[in-house]
């Protein structure tokens, strides 16, 4: 566009000035992918072959880097090479066969005017023979004073529920009006979160909004990607462990976390429930959370008698491996709460269970 105008320029000369002031109008437009090699949908990608990608318009070459999004992570960081508004990636090592490969340009890329991207720019290629087909939607909501792209990250969930909250398996971006897209993904389980990754490290950090859907993602049931929708809240970085609890109408001890608990990777074990005055153990059944993203537990015992005092532990996890996670990935830490339990008060009026004629 600036050569265009240039050129323009020249070719008036001597005459009298028309048309835009001094220095042309103001570039408020950001720059779109125009290009690609390999093109999205391609198939059999050469695994050591480059990914060319060509913009519409000078870019800040500085901030490419961190707003380019690799899925599944390769292993190693890609090397940049420039000519005019081409960009060539260089891989650090062939690509993986039979694996379909996501790259998104982040919204938070702009030209050299600090125009940003309006969306994501995604490119989805195979070095297989097909690509996968799974595909998540939505939009993330933050609070009224906040502005700028959220990080969209997805964690594919093993048969364990396990999974790093450091290493995202695919990452995106917000467009201006907060929606996204993860397309091109595999039939899997997938946990999501919407962070203002403010550090660019794409993980949740202190400081920062997150937010997540009501449930985790299954795309081994849905035929159609149904919207999901994020509502960002600032991180909470505190211990994740108990706050408090209170006994329930049923006579159930209603424990409080301070953050709702994963529940994929759920061990009634963790919780050890004792009569408190005499240090003896309850058997007691701890059950996890029966509403999404709650953050209260029931302790169900038999045992349980008026007026005592019990003390509920939440300790360490027996498999260090796989400790009980908040749903922002926060690792469980020893905490306790003690409750007197008073017998359940009956509110239910009488039922006919049998008659005779």
């Amino acid at each position: 566009m600036l050569i265009v105008l240039m050129l323009a320029a020249i070719g008036q000369s001597g005459c009298a000035k028309k048309g835009f002031p001094e220095g042309g109008p103001a570039d408020t437009t950001g720059p779109t992918v125009v290009k690609t090699q390999p093109t999205t949908g391609e198939s059999r990608v050469d695994r050591a072959s480059p990914l060319v990608i060509e913009f519409s318009e000078p870019i800040d070459r500085e901030k490419f880097k961190t707003n380019l999004f690799v899925s599944p992570p390769i292993v190693g960081e890609p090397s940049v090479e420039w000519e005019d508004n081409r960009a060539t990636v260089v891989w650090p090592e062939s690509l993986r066969a039979d694996v379909t490969y996501r790259v998104t340009i982040g919204t938070n890329l702009t030209d050299r005017r600090n125009n940003p991207m309006i969306e994501p720019a995604t490119i989805a290629f195979s070095t297989g023979d097909t690509l996968d087909t799974g595909r998540i939607v939505g939009r993330a909501h933050r609070g009224a004073d906040a502005a700028g792209a959220l990080e969209i990250l997805a964690y594919r969930l093993d048969t364990a529920g396990s999974w790093d909250p450091t290493r995202p398996d695919f990452i995106t971006t917000t467009d201006e009006k907060g929606l996204f897209d993860l397309s091109y993904l595999p039939l899997a389980r997938f946990r999501l979160l919407a962070v203002a990754d403010r550090n660019r490290n794409h993980a949740p950090d202190p400081g920062e909004e997150v937010g997540f859907p009501v449930a985790d993602i299954d795309l081994t049931l849905a035929v159609e990607p149904e919207p999901h929708r994020i509502f960002t809240t600032l991180f909470d970085s505190t211990t994740f462990t108990i706050k408090n609890g209170t006994v329930a109408g049923d006579g159930a001890i209603l424990v409080a976390l301070t953050h709702p608990p994963d529940t994929s990777t759920w061990d009634s074990q963790l919780f050890a429930v004792e009569d408190s005055a005499a240090s003896a153990p309850v058997r007691a059944e701890v059950l996890r959370p029966l509403r999404a993203r709650s953050s209260v537990v029931a302790v169900y015992s038999e045992d349980f008698r008026p007026g005592v005092v019990y003390r509920i532990r939440l300790t360490a996890s027996p498999d260090e491996a796989l400790p009980l996670r908040s749903e922002t990935g926060i690792a469980a830490t020893p905490g306790e709460c003690y409750v007197r339990w008073i017998s359940p008060v009956d509110t239910t009026g009488p039922l006919v269970s049998l008659t005779h004629l």
